[in-house]
């Protein structure tokens, strides 16, 4: 029963930092068109393409105007999440429920925010959009590569586990 409320404070805590999250993200990441090397998926979208002045200003504007009326934290779906988990009776169907609460509205974000990269990326020239591209197939080989690195090592630490019971 421990590990179910645990379960919840977690996911619960990931859902609604998570409505937040990606405003800040795109604000930071998308418009300042800086070069950095790390690759952490959809978030950087922009990453590596130098934007114009005007482009930047025009995305800056759109961000802003979304962020006013999205992905604020909702404090009463906080506490009520609170209240769930906290509580000395643990209801794991209220605590379903209000995590499918907050998912809705973490879903109903992220296809906002899908629809905003889909603007931004027509507002790219042909030449920035090629770049655009590039990158995104560089990250998604690194990712590709950590993910099979990460997966050999669960292998060999499982089949160190196995030797060592025999």
């Amino acid at each position: 029963m421990m590990c179910n409320v645990i379960t919840a404070v977690i996911i619960a805590s990931m859902l609604m930092l998570n409505l937040s999250v990606p405003v800040a993200q795109a604000s930071n990441n998308w418009l300042m068109g800086d070069d950095r090397t790390q690759c952490s998926g959809q978030d950087d979208i922009f990453d590596g393409v130098s934007l114009t002045e005007h482009q930047r200003q025009k995305l800056r504007d759109l961000m802003q105007r979304v962020h006013r009326t999205r992905w604020h934290i909702n404090i009463s779906e906080a506490e009520a999440m609170y209240r769930l988990v906290t509580a000395e009776d643990f209801d794991e169907i209220a605590v379903r429920d209000q995590v499918n609460k907050i998912a809705q509205k973490q879903i109903a974000g992220q296809v906002e925010l899908a629809k905003i990269r889909n603007y931004m990326y027509y507002q790219l020239t042909p030449e920035q959009q090629s770049v655009l591209n590039r990158e995104h197939q560089q990250c998604m080989n690194r990712l590709r590569k950590m993910m099979t690195q990460e997966n050999s090592a669960t292998m060999l630490s499982a089949n160190d586990n196995l030797m060592e019971t025999r």
